[in-house]
């Protein structure tokens, strides 16, 4: 009842502002006069302000128009609009690269920060997009200044700041199909010249993707995200930002995941089929034990960020906290409704980390400038997890408590010098410690007569310590405003892990540091007087001792270790601007080769004999597609006293290979399109639109994996699939209204 209420007063808000909006518009003018050219895209990922088209890398900047139109709400859906980003439940990756990792010391390859905070291990789970002015993404090893979780890349969502020169509001309403829908809201409130708060906050259920046909419950994903910032000048030279937030993701009913192929007459295609579930490659069904799919998942913050102006240089200090905690309930892996057998294995994981970073940057000379200093960071994991088969009248099973810590310090620089105004030379580096441990216990759960894995009752601790350099060096020539080329070459680095589930000899206990080392080209240009940036780039990226996630049956547990190599080539090209006044486009295609070297083993195809291993070496690593191209636009037009538009996205996938010995595991290319309709205000306060996400409704999972659990129900040719809400159709209306 509260929901609703609260729901009637936002519409209600929003409906009035669109009756005086609509009595108060004027006749739009029509385009007249020269083209405006594209202005200054600015981005600050290298830690200081700067032009899109000055970094001599490979960088991407989706603004906050852009995250609207093509309904990116999630870190996950920036894959719309970067050709060389992939995301599901196996990580993030960028060029091929990257993955998670169930150990819990161990940190994703794709570094993800908001507002320069890096997210370190918590970002497995990063907050979703809501009130953000840009997200910006340099592709390769970023670890010269960020260190050791960006080997593949750097994601820094950069939020909207308070204003201290006027009131603003923002209301936005959703309504989709498949019960989707969602409130967003922002007020930006000036106290005075010197100070300004903002608060954020969206309420937003996700369409419905998976049904389990057992109770009839579909699934029901729920986000709720607040963010309060506060902006304060004491005096001319410093400048405060204070943020606090707070996001929630709930997930009850359907199904974890769906199943596309099993064995015919097993327990599991039996008991599907009994309950009216379908199991063909679009299935979205699932027959489970009620109650048991339950997934909560809390991440917020604090930081305070203080920029003191001394002389012509920048005195930075950023100190953060980020908790997170994720709550997986019951999990019914088996996705049977039969008792028993039966397999559920839930988990308790937390996350806290606390860093701070001291930086001062120069100015703009005419040599050149620089940016250096100091960086801490301490990160607490917990994790209580069991694993429970069910053999009516008994139980099999163990409850592991694992504690896990990292700790970083490094000082860092990096700078340009220029011999001329046209050839500079830009130079990097960092150097560090990383320090990790970790400990795990072992019981069997409770009303267990017996551990599934008797492995799992050992205990395991271990520490690694690690010091490293990571840097890069490169070449710059700047053929005159519009034209830039680079060469840059860089060495990186990703820290070591330590295994709790190192209980047998294929297993380390400490997996090495990763290095990648990158060779990259690239040219920016600016065409139509400014109007139109193309920027094109070629990478050779080699990566020793790349740590990669592999199932091992003797353990009964995915693990973390080295493979010997990882070599990646490709090439991209990112375009973005405003052709004409009335057109936007932006868009990108990416081409990547990323193998595994040889004398990686990994586990033969579903239905193998026991133990059977195979060398992956020559595999397209995590099925990284070869060609991905992405492409938004956006058209306006007088439409009689309002404005009009027309826009849309596309994007291109070729087939995803996972394994290349097992074709069932594999997705075919896929091309989804999506579109829009909108009518806005000749005051551009208010706007309603029309959108679909894919439009032509073509079934597109994200991810397909052996179902490794399906030994619970004697089955070793089952396959299953993650699906989200955009696998199936989704239509949406849109209504916004500033103040």
């Amino acid at each position: 009842m509260a929901t609703r209420s609260k729901t009637a007063i936002v519409g209600g808000f929003v409906m009035s502002a669109v009756a005086h909006a609509v009595s108060a518009q004027t006749v739009p003018p029509p385009p007249s006069g020269p083209v405006p050219s594209l202005g200054v895209v600015t981005i600050t990922v290298n830690k200081r302000e700067e032009r899109l088209q000055d970094v001599p890398a490979t960088a991407t900047v989706i603004q906050s128009q852009q995250l609207d139109q093509q309904n990116i709400s999630t870190v996950q859906d920036l894959t719309r609009a970067i050709p060389t980003l992939d995301a599901s439940i196996a990580g993030f990756r960028i060029r091929g690269f990257g993955g998670t990792s169930f150990s819990l010391t161990a940190e994703g390859s794709v570094g993800i920060l908001v507002d320069g905070v890096s997210l370190s291990g918590a970002g497995d789970f990063p907050p979703n997009l809501f009130d953000v002015e840009r997200v910006e993404v340099l592709e390769g090893p970023q670890g010269t200044l960020f260190g050791k979780n960006s080997s593949a890349g750097i994601i820094n969502i950069v939020t909207k700041a308070p204003n201290t020169r006027k009131f603003e509001s923002v209301v936005r309403l959703d309504a989709q199909t498949r019960h989707g829908k969602s409130v967003q809201a922002a007020i930006n409130v000036p106290l005075s010249d010197v100070l300004a708060l903002r608060l954020s906050g969206t309420v937003q259920d996700d369409p419905r993707s998976t049904r389990n046909l057992f109770d009839g419950a579909w699934d029901s994903p729920r986000k709720t995200n607040a963010r309060l910032r506060l902006l304060w000048k004491p005096t001319s030279d410093v400048t405060v930002n204070l943020s606090a937030d707070q996001s929630e993701k709930t997930l009850h009913g359907g199904g974890l995941w769906t199943i596309y192929q099993s064995t015919p007459g097993s327990l599991l295609t039996t008991a599907s089929s009994a309950c009216g579930v379908t199991i063909r490659p679009d299935n979205t069904d699932v027959c489970a034990v009620p109650g048991q799919n339950g997934n909560t998942t809390r991440v917020g913050g604090y930081a305070a960020q203080v920029d003191w102006a001394i002389g012509n240089y920048r005195l930075t200090s950023v100190t953060a906290v980020r908790d997170v905690k994720n709550d997986l309930s019951g999990a019914d892996y088996d996705m049977v409704s039969v008792r028993a057998p039966d397999y559920t294995q839930p988990e308790l994981k937390t996350y806290h980390n606390v860093s701070q970073e001291l930086r001062i940057a120069s100015p703009d000379y005419e040599w050149g400038n620089f940016v250096a200093g100091a960086y801490y960071f301490k990160g607490r994991i917990n994790q209580d997890i069991s694993n429970v088969l069910t053999l009516a009248p008994y139980k099999l099973g163990t409850r592991n408590l694992v504690s896990g810590e990292n700790i970083s310090t490094a000082v860092f620089g990096q700078g340009t010098y220029k011999f001329n105004k046209a050839l500079s030379v830009n130079l990097g580096a960092r150097i560090g410690r990383e320090e990790a441990s970790t400990a795990r216990t072992g019981t069997l759960s409770p009303g267990a007569v017996a551990a599934l894995t008797p492995a799992r009752l050992l205990p395991v601790t271990g520490d690694s310590a690690d010091n490293y350099t990571s840097w890069r060096a490169g070449v710059q020539y700047d053929f005159d405003p519009s034209r830039m080329a680079y060469l840059t070459y860089v060495h990186g680095y990703k820290a070591p892990a330590v295994n709790h589930n190192a209980t047998n000899i294929r297993v380390p206990l400490v997996v090495r540091a990763e290095i990648p080392t990158m060779l990259e080209a690239g040219l920016k240009n600016m065409f139509f007087d400014g109007r139109l940036g193309v920027n094109v780039s070629a990478y050779a990226m080699n990566i020793k001792d790349y740590q990669a996630t592999i199932w091992d049956p003797a353990a009964v547990a995915f693990i973390f270790t080295n493979a010997p190599k990882l070599a990646s080539r490709g090439a991209t090209l990112n375009f973005y601007g405003n052709p004409t006044s009335a057109l936007t486009v932006n868009g990108g295609l990416a081409y990547t080769v990323a193998k595994l070297g040889s004398g990686f083993l990994v586990e033969c195809a579903m239905g193998s004999p026991a133990g059977c291993t195979r060398d992956a070496g020559g595999d397209q690593a995590g099925g990284t597609p070869k060609v991905r191209a992405t492409l938004a636009f956006d058209y306006r037009f007088p439409l009689a006293s309002m404005r009009g538009s027309l826009g849309g996205d596309v994007v291109y996938t070729s087939e995803k290979v996972f394994d290349r010995t097992d074709p069932a595991r594999n997705l075919a290319a896929t091309t989804i399109v999506g579109a829009r309709f909108g009518v806005r205000t000749a005051d551009d306060k208010v706007g309603l639109t029309l959108y679909a996400r894919n439009l032509f409704d073509k079934f597109s999972p994200t991810y397909r994996s052996g179902n490794l659990i399906a030994f619970a129900t004697g089955d070793n040719r089952s396959y299953m699939q993650f699906v989200g809400p955009e696998s199936r159709r989704v239509l949406g209306v849109s209504l916004d209204a500033k103040f």
